[in-house]
């Protein structure tokens, strides 16, 4: 069964806004059965942040109100805790123990990185997320992290893949990252089409045609691939 959610930090989410893709979210919520969520810290950051506001709150909120993103509160994580079967009784103690391990994280990480990679690991679903430092950061001090943590790139490639967008509106956010100065993965910094370039990159989201059977590993660490039906 996918996970109920895609947990979006900023910096990922942000490069998927700037590059006009909501084809993406909707390929997420519709064809891979996972939506992609925000936390609080992540919608104020894009929201409130006086560099971020002025270009990305509208498509924010665009697509909030289309239902492909969600804006998660503490109501929705305790539903999702009920659906999963979670008596009760339980539901307060596994809230405030992701409550908790947010404010641990906090300490050493962001205030976004750390709510999402704490609810990550709370409710065992994935994050979607460009910061290796962060991930260096808690690795390092042997806190678990989100397994797995898609980069922005593991959604494109796996749009591509699943016809979703077409190689020029590929190559136009290829070239949009790069001249903005944003994060791309190294094999997308050489030279050849994006097709190409996909050739050469592990991606970490796979959608495979009908019910998975056979040996599919849960992923278990941050750069596992994560495998969804289609």
């Amino acid at each position: 069964m996918p996970p109920e959610y895609l947990l979006c930090d900023a910096d990922a989410l942000l490069q998927l806004l700037m590059c006009r893709s909501g084809a993406l979210l909707v390929m997420l919520r519709d064809r891979l059965k996972v939506t992609p969520a925000v936390l609080q810290d992540v919608e104020t950051e894009v929201r409130y942040n006086r560099p971020f506001r002025s270009r990305f709150e509208r498509p924010f909120e665009n697509a909030v109100a289309a239902g492909t993103l969600v804006a998660l509160e503490t109501r929705d994580l305790e539903s999702l805790l009920s659906a999963r079967g979670v008596q009760p009784a339980q539901i307060p103690t596994e809230i405030r123990a992701y409550k908790a391990r947010a404010t641990q994280y906090r300490k050493h990480v962001q205030d976004g990185e750390a709510q999402t990679h704490a609810a990550a690991v709370q409710f065992g679903l994935p994050v979607m997320s460009n910061d290796k430092r962060a991930i260096d950061t808690l690795v390092g001090l042997g806190l678990p992290l989100a397994t797995p943590t898609l980069r922005f790139f593991d959604v494109l490639v796996c749009g591509r893949t699943l016809g979703i967008i077409d190689l020029a509106k590929a190559e136009k956010v290829r070239a949009r990252l790069l001249k903005a100065k944003e994060f791309v993965p190294k094999e997308f910094k050489r030279s050849g089409d994006f097709d190409a370039c996909a050739g050469s990159f592990t991606c970490r989201l796979v959608g495979v045609p009908g019910p998975l059977v056979g040996p599919t590993r849960l992923p278990q660490h941050y750069d596992d691939v994560l495998y969804l039906p289609v």
